[in-house]
């Protein structure tokens, strides 16, 4: 079965996501696959957890995808207010 994203509407494995971080009323772009701090994966061309490709954002509840803000797992970071879905 094909796993569609339930904000970008695509299927997770190869397609790059859409929207921002709301931090404090700023915007914050979203840190691209292979442009975290760390290494975790990237070597593999692909998410392990969402599909994206390197070079693309990562779909929204990931569990890689690092906060713009503070470089902790955005899943589980309290810095984001909101999320902001613009196509």
């Amino acid at each position: 079965m094909v796993e569609i994203c339930e904000y970008c509407k695509k299927e997770y494995s190869g397609n790059s996501c859409i929207g921002y971080f709301i931090i404090k009323g700023k915007k914050f772009e979203r840190i691209k696959f292979g442009d975290e701090s760390d290494d975790w994966g990237k070597d593999s061309g692909s998410c392990g957890d969402c599909g994206v490709k390197v070079g693309q954002i990562h779909h929204w509840e990931c569990d890689v995808e690092r906060c713009p803000k503070c470089d902790g797992q955005a899943l589980g970071c309290e810095c984001h207010d909101e999320f902001l879905f613009e196509y």
